[in-house]
């Protein structure tokens, strides 16, 4: 929760306004508004800074999700599995899935899915083969990745490569 004081400190709440009612018929005011933007971001750091003594820990369930993350990442290029990833984190799978689904709007598979699709999109924009990509990522087999790849993205991991 932020302080009512801080936001008008800051001139965050006349930001937002502006950037709310924004038309993006004029170039010169997609300008405006992308400094606005901009603006607004370096006023929330630096309230952020002025504050940080008085920003609450993070939750365990916070420091979950974020082991979580760190661990996907950790592991992006091999086979993700549930039971793998609950143990080094100290919690059950099914703990595991519902603290993620409900911080995270989304399943860990999913997750983990989004995440390697955009991994293997940029692999493929540098012009590896897709089958190549699949192994890249774990994947025992090229028909799983096509299936995954192409549920995620809505296109064909052949026709990015083709771009």
């Amino acid at each position: 929760v932020i302080d009512r004081e801080l936001v008008r400190e800051f001139d965050l709440d006349k930001l937002l306004i502006d950037i709310i009612s924004y038309d993006d018929s004029d170039k010169y005011k997609r300008l405006l508004i992308m400094s606005k933007l901009i603006r607004f971001a370096v006023n929330i750091d630096k309230m952020i800074e002025k504050n940080k003594n008085n920003l609450a820990e993070p939750s365990e369930r916070d420091k979950l999700i974020s082991a979580a993350t760190e661990y996907i990442d950790k592991h992006l290029f091999e086979p993700i599995r549930l039971d793998d990833m609950a143990k080094p984190l100290l919690v059950s799978k099914s703990t595991l899935c519902h603290k993620f689904a409900s911080v995270m709007n989304m399943t860990v598979n999913s997750y983990v899915s989004l995440k390697k699709m955009n991994a293997a999109a940029e692999l493929l924009r540098e012009g590896k083969a897709a089958a190549e990509v699949a192994s890249i990522l774990g994947y025992d087999n090229y028909t799983s990745f096509f299936y995954n790849f192409k549920k995620c993205m809505g296109f064909a991991p052949t026709s990015l490569r083709s771009k």
